[in-house]
């Protein structure tokens, strides 16, 4: 089977940059790059997709999203502010009667009077009310691009590009794909062509108003939001990438080849910063801020915790093997006494949608489906966490739990070496919850550091002055993809 290092080939010899729209001259691979490369690895290891695509709304549903978008859109009252951060909806937790937002709120609360927040909604739905303000809508602006793309009619050397970069990848990238993905992959970036004129007016006029000193930009690294990162830098603003979930050795996200990475012309479409959870998620020395959402937490948690009584086993999908994992976790159910331990399935917040589809089985066997929003409060309420090779496991040892992981070859390639006792079935890991493996308690500072407030505060300082990062605060310049 293919790996990552064998997919970034393509990239070697830069002929991927060779194809771009007129509009900007605007690169054409990083607007598919992430996906092509996530479809060959879910190809080659018989991976699923975790997110499913928005369903029909109802006309209430159309109505209510229609309004908020507007009055929520991001020109409202758009005064100067000097940090802007574009983050998807999916990271909002509910915590009392509003909706938190676990990657931003806390850095945007420390600097409230400076600070925006743009974000998407959940396919379609907002979750409100928001424990922070102001937030506004980032679909005003996809929306805006949509209706471009209508008006808009790509140039005879725009298509002629598409075609050649299509027709390029299907002769030399590694993995075989059916000539109907390639189709599909050229409809793709001929429409998100389309919409860059239209988009490039809109954030322009946004970045006029707002005049932003530094924007984030979640799952900027991802590319096909990397014309954000390349119009604000255009305007002398600075860029950054909040991590947010798993930096791995085989995620495409954050693994470049090493003559992409040093391409002048590639990195305009990438963030200057990348911003770290700890020293662990990184081989280079990384810029360090924290994970406050973790660290504030886990300060009240020994309050949190769940009083003795039967173990709880959570079992966290990271949505890539749902039929492996539900198989492991009904063979499970049967292998333990219900009357000594209780099993709860997490599903990625993703695959929520699809919960009825990947995992009825499970809640019919008397395991719990938990849907909550909130991981934190499902670790806190559990005794021992296990599953696929996902932040959630990383995040549980902060809890000082015992946790266990999936032993599949795409779980080995995320991550090297033995921080997690692994499993491949039920009764290995029956044996682990058992105690029949010795568990081992990593440095928790090593892999979240928790002193995010001052480091926080130091990176806005210096962004805002022009100062260079102190010594372990440095750009991402080739592979973020770390952990060992």
């Amino acid at each position: 089977m293919l790996t990552l290092t064998d997919l970034l080939a393509i990239e070697e010899d830069l002929q991927v940059l060779e194809f771009a729209f007129e509009h900007d001259d605007f690169l054409m691979w990083p607007l598919i790059r992430a996906y092509v490369l996530l479809e060959a690895l879910y190809a080659e290891y018989g991976l699923k997709n975790a997110h499913a695509h928005s369903g029909h709304l109802s006309l209430q549903e159309l109505a209510s999203y229609v309004a908020t978008t507007v009055r929520e859109n991001p020109f409202r009252d758009a005064s100067p502010r000097s940090i802007v951060m574009f983050s998807s909806g999916i990271t909002n937790v509910q915590r009392g009667d509003t909706y938190f937002n676990r990657l931003h709120d806390h850095f945007a609360l420390e600097l409230q009077q400076d600070t925006l927040i743009i974000e998407d909604s959940v396919r379609r739905h907002y979750l409100r009310p928001r424990r922070f303000q102001p937030v506004r809508s980032h679909d005003w602006i996809h929306i805006q691009g949509a209706f471009g793309a209508r008006l808009t009619r790509l140039s005879s050397r725009d298509r002629a590009n598409t075609l050649g970069l299509i027709r390029y990848l299907k002769a030399h990238f590694p993995h075989n794909f059916e000539p109907s993905f390639w189709d599909a992959v050229q409809a793709m970036l001929v429409e998100r062509g389309k919409r860059l004129n239209a988009q490039h007016k809109c954030y322009d006029a946004l970045f006029e108003r707002l005049r932003p000193r530094v924007v984030f930009v979640e799952d900027g690294s991802y590319g096909v939001r990397s014309y954000v990162f390349k119009w604000a830098r255009a305007r002398g603003i600075a860029t950054a990438e909040l991590q947010h979930g798993l930096v791995s050795l085989n995620h495409p996200a954050y693994n470049y080849a090493s003559a992409l990475a040093q391409s002048p012309r590639y990195r305009q479409h990438l963030p200057e910063f990348f911003l770290t959870c700890g020293r662990y998620w990184k081989e280079q020395p990384p810029l360090v801020i924290g994970n406050p959402n973790l660290s504030e937490y886990t300060k009240d948690a020994a309050a949190l915790q769940r009083e003795k009584g039967k173990t709880v086993i959570l079992i966290v999908s990271g949505g890539g093997v749902p039929q492996l994992l539900g198989s492991i976790t009904l063979d499970l159910r049967g292998l333990l006494s219900p009357s000594h331990y209780d099993i709860v399935f997490r599903p990625h917040p993703g695959e929520i949608p699809m919960v009825t589809e990947r995992y009825d089985q499970l809640g019919r066997s008397g395991i719990r489906i938990d849907l909550s929003t909130d991981l934190y409060e499902s670790i806190c309420q559990s005794h021992v966490v296990a599953g696929e090779m996902s932040t959630a496991l990383f995040e549980a040892l902060a809890f000082a739990k015992p946790v266990f992981a999936l032993d599949n070859e795409y779980g080995r390639l995320q991550f090297a070496g033995n921080l997690f006792p692994r499993f491949k079935d039920a009764k290995e890991l029956g044996e682990l919850v058992g105690g029949k493996s010795t568990v081992i308690y990593p440095d928790v500072g090593y892999i979240w550091e928790s002193d995010w407030r001052s480091r926080y505060s130091e990176f806005i300082s210096e962004v805002k002055s022009g100062q260079s990062p102190r010594s372990d605060l440095k750009p991402a310049k080739s592979s973020v993809g770390g952990g060992a």
